[in-house]
């Protein structure tokens, strides 16, 4: 807990990641901001994200470099701040463009690295459907989108190493030894999904001991909704995309593994602001169709119930940002459970495991909120705990 915000804010730059604050309180890890909110009653809980280079953009300008050049300059900005380059390549989209921008402009990079469950898919795959896009399907986006891709990385490019964490044995052994708390990144949820950043941050420890080495992300396209009472636009962050592998203290003995969002960083605000002004632009003429990509949420922020959320996974936004995406590419729906999230449906709900291993996940998930006001935590019908509540930045007005 900290209680000034210039020193919270000084250490989200030194991390690379954002932070929660709720009554002049600030934390770094989202399970203990909710347990002190809770303890003092107060339900107001704000995430920042690097405030001092966001919060003040100034929306009159804007650069006349395209993202494409924006993007060339980022992986140049990145090339020359570290020794070690890693790009974290899931075969999305936001990941996809992240690795080409290195590639087609020739800019040197040393690592992709590419974490799935390889030994559960190897079994599960006989019952994988193509044109099934449910969240648990994303485990098989590895053979779909990422390992097609890499194999032409291999081809084009031999010089980048190429590296493929199979977590399995460890999502399961993390849950038997009772560890689950130590592989909750910023404190937002728990999953055996997660122990594959904590093999990759591990590799980064020991290969790369003395600094001069990133993990880059592809997080990820900005938040966007209209408000149809004023005609404005806004933006914000979600926490669930600004943590940026911020690990546990005791996750890795204190070793904090330097991760660099590619899209979301203070290093070049210019570049999320070309993205934002660029996805205005294209909805200008048609916000009010209710085109395919609307949400349709209330967002309290907006403070007008009807506010319209952008569903900026949408393939309208892939191919906007991204120009060379492709919409043939296989891309599973994103999960909607941070607890039980479908991406560990492989462990979760098939026969792979035991009972008594799906009674610790139960079990431990339960410990991990223990303590904090169920107004915080979404549920399903039958009463599981789903998710934290996503926690956001204050509204950014595009003007």
């Amino acid at each position: 807990m900290i209680t000034d915000k210039l020193i919270a804010e000084r250490i989200s730059y030194e991390r690379n990641c954002g932070y929660w604050g709720v009554n002049n309180h600030y934390f770094f890890n989202k399970a203990e901001c909710l347990r002190y909110a809770t303890q003092i009653k107060d339900f107001n809980v704000i995430y920042h994200y690097y405030d001092s280079a966001f919060q003040t953009v100034k929306w009159n300008t804007e650069t006349n470099e395209t993202l494409e050049q924006l993007y060339k300059k980022r992986a140049e900005q990145l090339r020359q701040k570290y020794k070690h380059v890693a790009v974290l390549f899931s075969g999305g989209a936001d990941s996809t463009n992240v690795l080409d921008s290195f590639l087609k402009n020739n800019i040197p990079l040393d690592e992709i690295i590419t974490y799935y469950p390889i030994k559960a898919i190897d079994k599960l795959r006989p019952f994988f459907n193509k044109n099934d896009k449910k969240a648990e399907n994303i485990i098989f986006e590895f053979d779909e989108a990422a390992k097609p891709k890499l194999l032409e990385v291999a081809q084009t490019h031999p010089n980048i190493k190429i590296t493929v964490v199979d977590n399995t044995d460890e999502a399961i052994d993390a849950i038997m030894r009772n560890d689950l708390h130590n592989v909750s990144i910023g404190g937002l949820g728990t999953g055996p999904h997660l122990t594959g950043l904590r093999m990759i941050a591990e590799m980064m420890m020991k290969c790369h001991e003395g600094g001069g080495a990133t993990l880059v992300t592809g997080i990820d396209k900005p938040r966007m909704g209209y408000n149809p009472a004023n005609k404005k636009f806004g933006t914000w962050f979600d926490d669930i995309s600004g943590h940026n592998g911020l690990h546990t203290d005791d996750a890795l003995g204190g070793f904090m593994p330097t991760f660099e969002a590619f899209y979301y960083t203070p290093d070049m605000p210019e570049l999320w602001q070309k993205a934002c002004q660029v996805m205005k632009r294209a909805m200008e003429p048609i916000v009010t169709s209710r085109p395919a990509f609307y949400n349709d949420l209330y967002y309290p922020a907006f403070a007008i119930k009807g506010a319209e959320i952008f569903n900026v996974h949408h393939i309208f936004f892939k191919q906007l940002l991204y120009k060379d995406w492709s919409a043939s590419i296989f891309q599973a729906q994103k999960p909607k459970s941070s607890f039980f999230q479908d991406i560990n449906n492989w462990c979760l709900n098939t026969t792979l495991t035991d009972k008594k291993f799906k009674e610790y996940h139960y079990g431990q998930t339960l410990e991990f909120i223990s303590g904090i006001d169920p107004k915080f935590i979404s549920y399903d019908s039958n009463g599981k705990p789903l998710k934290f509540y996503d926690s956001r930045s204050k509204i950014i007005t595009i003007e």
